[in-house]
């Protein structure tokens, strides 16, 4: 709802800017204004929380009810540079992520997905845990979404 209500005064005050204070008064751009925005959408929506010293990203996305795709290109993170593209479908999610550096370590953390089947970069495997461990510039990773297990009340 915050998030929302950010967005919504998009370019009111000053093309491409978002407002400091809603409704819609106070000053158009400040350099705080961003955080309200951007830190839930990286930290909290794409899950990207990035350990810069060890060389290592932690990803645990939540996208909310209702999107279907959530994309950031080019983040720079340390010494290096990510972009991650969420697609979830009817069957499936699908991870991308790219990097510019070859020697750092990335965590895919995924709720729910020990003992599930999904692959990387084609190939099939079989999660031990509810992460996966990605290593390179580019990964892809698909995971089939498991049906919901009927109830009573929907039979």
């Amino acid at each position: 709802w915050y998030v929302d209500k950010i967005v919504q005064t998009f370019s009111r005050a000053l093309p491409g800017s978002i407002s400091e204070m809603m409704p819609d008064y106070g000053c158009p751009v400040q350099a705080w204004t961003i955080y309200g925005l951007a830190v839930p959408l990286v930290t909290y929506v794409l899950g990207i929380n990035p350990d810069a010293y060890n060389k290592s990203i932690t990803i645990s996305p939540h996208l909310p009810t209702g999107w279907d795709h959530a994309a950031i290109y080019q983040l720079p993170v340390g010494g290096d540079t990510i972009s991650l593209v969420i697609k979830n479908n009817n069957s499936s999610t699908t991870y991308s992520l790219t990097s510019n550096a070859n020697d750092w370590r990335y965590r895919l953390e995924i709720n729910g997905l020990a003992g599930s089947k999904y692959k990387v970069n084609g190939k099939v495997l079989t999660a031990a845990a509810d992460e996966i461990e990605l290593k390179g510039k580019a990964n892809e990773v698909e995971i089939e979404l498991m049906p919901a297990h009927p109830t009573k009340e929907n039979h």
